[in-house]
């Protein structure tokens, strides 16, 4: 079995009050357990590491724009194509 992923990463809320906001409070740092991306971009998400950890070696893709959810859909169909079975005759 082959399962191909293609994220459009989580986008955190910025200027929310934490007293009055649960995310700034509680989702965020466990979303973000790194530190806020927008002000430590290496940091990564536990929602990105654990859909790469489900997808096949080399069916993970990651779009950050329409481009690149264009192009990860056409990598995916290609490889799984290239995957299938040809009936020929």
């Amino acid at each position: 079995m082959v399962v191909g992923v293609l994220e459009t990463p989580y986008v955190p809320l910025t200027g929310q009050d934490a007293q009055n906001t649960p995310y700034e409070s509680n989702v965020r740092s466990t979303i973000y357990p790194d530190g806020d991306p927008t002000l430590h971009p290496n940091s990564t998400s536990t929602v990105s590491t654990a859909l790469s950890a489900c997808a096949s070696p080399g069916y993970y893709f990651q779009a950050v724009n329409s481009g690149d959810i264009s192009n990860g859909f056409q990598t995916l169909t290609d490889q799984f194509l290239a995957r299938s079975a040809a009936i020929v005759r």
